[in-house]
C-alpha cells in the first residue's frame, strides 16, 4: 500500500490538474455533441410537422 501512495505523490500536481482538465473537456464535447443532435432532430420533427398538417 505504501507503494502505491508513494507512487502518487511522486506525480506533479499539474499532472493531476491537467488530467481533470482533458477530462472535463471532453465531457464538455460529448455535451455539446447531445444538445446538437437533439437539436437538430427537433428541428427535423418541427419542420416534417409543418409541411404536413392534418
Amino acid at each position: 500500500m505504501n507503494i502505491y501512495c508513494d507512487s502518487l505523490s511522486s506525480r506533479p500536481a499539474w499532472w493531476f490538474s491537467l488530467s481533470l482538465l482533458d477530462r472535463l473537456q471532453i465531457c464538455l464535447r460529448r455535451l455539446r455533441v447531445r444538445a446538437a443532435t437533439v437539436g437538430f432532430s427537433l428541428d427535423c420533427l418541427a419542420t416534417i410537422f409543418m409541411n404536413n398538417p392534418r
